[in-house]
């Protein structure tokens, strides 16, 4: 992907390694606060120049976007942003999916 800004998400435990393993930043080198991450995400959704690498080790998607999409109970950000990548396909292309190390398909894409 040739982006201005590449942007990693997952869950915290593996995302400063997974960020530096692909030259990219995480919501902790964006924002100050957890809570300012969520509205900076849809704005990059919504910019052509930003790319996305989901490292979806550990991730239990199916179960995450269902937890988003209640609105009920403890839907984590990594919950809710693959929510709303799955509501906006238009985003698809700027994304790279891994999970273990390895690039894996898009997670939607069967949907």
């Amino acid at each position: 992907m040739s982006h201005r800004r590449l942007i990693a998400l997952g869950l915290n435990l593996y995302l400063k390694r997974f960020a530096a393993e692909h030259s990219a930043e995480t919501w902790k080198q964006i924002v100050d606060e957890p809570e300012d991450w969520w509205y900076a995400f849809l704005g990059f959704l919504d910019d052509p120049d930003v790319s996305f690498c989901f490292n979806l080790t550990s991730v239990a998607v199916a179960r995450g976007v269902l937890r988003a999409a209640s609105g009920v109970g403890d839907a984590s950000m990594t919950d809710r942003e693959l929510l709303q990548i799955k509501l906006f396909p238009a985003t698809w292309p700027r994304l790279e999916w891994w999970e273990n190390g390895r690039r894996v398909a898009n997670p939607f894409e069967a949907d």
